[in-house]
């Protein structure tokens, strides 16, 4: 699990030198490499900001729309990510801003907090009461947390989250003799 981070940076490093050396088709696969780890953890702020660097990388070098959108949309499924407009050029964040705002959003926590969890990480990103996400199809890591329950994890389409229930398990049990 602690080799997670240092595996991810590593083949981020590798992804962007060939990004950078115009190997298009190296630097794909390799921002592949990357991706794929997305649903082995819940990922902190820094982490997920590689990921999306990783989806806006993939977008730039997509020379038709379809595919282009299609990496941009899945870089919504990341949730709140810092970005650096100096990275990337401003028609492609420009792009990505309207199917932002384009794309519906939806309440993703408020029937799992009412079944008594109470917090929800959507790719390692927290969300409590109200949490409001774009609506993307798409695959996130769920993972939802209790003081009673101990800790599931599912990936699913955000659209499914009204039908997830995660098992009950408690963190204890028995009685105070035993």
């Amino acid at each position: 699990h602690d080799a997670l981070p240092i595996c991810l940076l590593a083949l981020f490093s590798e992804a962007q030198k060939s990004f950078l050396e115009k190997s298009n088709e190296e630097a794909r696969a390799k921002f592949g490499a990357v991706l794929a780890l997305i649903a082995q953890d819940d990922w902190e702020k820094s982490d997920r900001e590689v990921f999306f660097q990783s989806y806006l990388r993939l977008a730039q070098m997509e020379d038709r729309a379809e595919p282009r959108d299609r990496w941009l949309g899945l870089s919504l499924l990341l949730g709140e990510v810092n970005i650096d407009s100096s990275l990337f050029p401003p028609p492609l964040l420009a792009k990505r801003s309207e199917l932002e705002q384009r794309l519906p959003r939806k309440n993703v926590t408020q029937r799992l907090l009412g079944l008594g969890w109470s917090e929800v990480l959507i790719n390692g990103q927290a969300c409590r009461k109200g949490c409001q996400w774009t609506l993307y199809p798409g695959q996130v890591r769920i993972t939802v947390l209790s003081d009673q329950w101990l800790p599931q994890t599912t990936n699913l389409d955000l659209a499914e989250i009204d039908h997830l229930r995660p098992a009950t398990v408690a963190w204890a049990e028995g009685g105070c003799e035993s």
